[in-house]
C-alpha cells in the first residue's frame, strides 16, 4: 500500500469469476505498469510483458501509458484487455511469466491530428503521399494508405502544427512544431528556451528531414507555415503576433512587420501557381503578398 500511494491509478478490474483476482493499471507515464493480486489486494506483483506490435511506428515504451479501461475477460479468465494512450492491447495468458501483449488496433490510430496535407505525387514517387501532423507524436508520412506508416517523422517535435509543400516540386516539404514541457513519450528533450519551437524541411517526400539551421526569435507557437510554389527555399512562418521569412531554407530569417496573424489554423497559404504570391487571413481581412512574402 505504501508503494501504491506514489502512483496514479489508471484502471482496475475484478475477475467476474474470482473476486480475489484483481488487475490494476498505474502511472500515466510511459511505459505504464500493470499490477496483479490474487488475494483481494493484500499483496501485489507486477505483470511482465513481451510485445507483439502490429503498428510499426509505436515505440516499445508506449505500452500501457495512461491506461483507461482494463478488463479480465469473463469468458477466458487468463485473457486481459486494456486501452492506453494509443490503442488496445490484449494478452491471452496473464498467468505467464512474461505475457505476450498484442496490439489489437486495425486501421484506427488514436492520435490528435493537427495538420493534414496531400501533395500531388512526384514523378518518381512510389505512391500517393499523405502527411499528417499530430500532437505528442510529431507526425507521420503515409506512402501507402492501406498500411500503417513504418516510423514517425524525424527529427521529432512533440507537436506538429502545420505542414506545407512546394506546388511545382511537391517532394519539397516544410513543417513547424514545438516541444512542450511535459515529455511523456521520451522522444525529445527540451533543454533550453530555443528548443521550444522548431521546424524542418524535406527534399525527398518526407522520407528524411533536416532541421532549420536557425530559428527566428519567435515569441509564440508557430501555427502556420507556407512554402513558395516555385522556390522551396522561400518559407513564411506565422505566429499569433509575428511573421518571419527565409529565402535560404531556414539558414537566415527576417521579420515581416506588415504580416500579423491570429495563430488560427489556415491563416497563411502559398498560391499554388505563382511562387511570389502568398495569402493571409486575419480578423476577417484577406491580405496578399505578390513579392515573395
Amino acid at each position: 500500500q505504501m508503494v501504491l500511494a506514489s502512483f496514479n491509478f489508471c484502471g482496475i478490474c475484478v475477475d467476474p469469476n474470482d473476486p480475489e483476482h484483481l488487475v490494476l493499471g498505474i502511472d500515466y507515464k510511459m511505459p505504464g505498469k500493470l499490477l496483479r493480486s490474487r488475494d483481494g489486494g493484500a499483496s501485489w506483483g507486477e505483470v511482465g510483458k513481451r510485445l507483439n506490435k502490429t503498428v510499426p511506428w509505436w515505440q516499445d515504451n508506449y505500452w500501457g501509458g495512461s491506461m483507461a479501461a482494463l478488463v479480465i475477460d469473463p469468458h477466458a479468465p487468463h485473457r486481459v484487455w486494456f486501452t492506453d494512450w494509443f490503442g488496445v492491447w490484449r494478452t491471452e495468458d496473464v498467468d505467464a511469466g512474461r505475457p505476450l501483449w498484442t496490439a489489437m488496433g486495425q486501421g484506427m490510430e488514436e492520435i490528435v491530428a493537427t495538420a493534414l496535407v496531400a501533395p500531388p505525387a512526384a514523378p518518381a514517387s512510389s505512391g500517393y503521399m499523405l502527411m499528417s501532423g499530430a500532437m505528442d507524436i510529431c507526425g507521420l508520412v503515409h506512402h501507402d494508405l492501406d498500411t500503417f506508416p513504418e516510423a514517425k517523422m524525424h527529427p521529432v517535435y512533440q507537436d506538429t502544427w502545420d505542414i506545407d509543400y512546394c506546388a511545382s516540386q511537391p517532394w519539397h516539404l516544410v513543417r513547424v512544431g514545438e516541444n512542450r514541457a511535459m515529455n511523456f513519450l521520451g522522444d525529445y528533450v527540451v533543454s533550453t528556451e530555443s528548443d521550444t519551437y522548431g521546424g524542418a524541411i524535406s527534399a525527398d517526400e518526407g522520407r528524411s528531414w533536416r532541421r532549420f539551421d536557425t530559428m527566428p526569435p519567435l515569441s509564440g507557437r508557430p501555427t502556420n507555415v507556407a512554402m513558395s510554389a516555385t522556390a522551396p527555399n522561400v518559407i513564411l512562418i506565422l505566429t499569433g503576433t509575428q511573421a518571419f521569412r527565409t529565402g535560404d531554407g531556414g539558414i537566415s530569417w527576417c521579420e515581416v512587420p506588415s504580416l500579423r496573424g491570429t495563430g488560427r489554423s489556415g491563416a497563411l497559404a502559398a498560391d499554388r501557381v505563382d511562387g511570389d504570391t502568398f495569402y493571409s487571413w486575419d480578423q476577417g481581412q484577406l491580405a496578399r503578398s505578390t513579392d515573395g512574402g
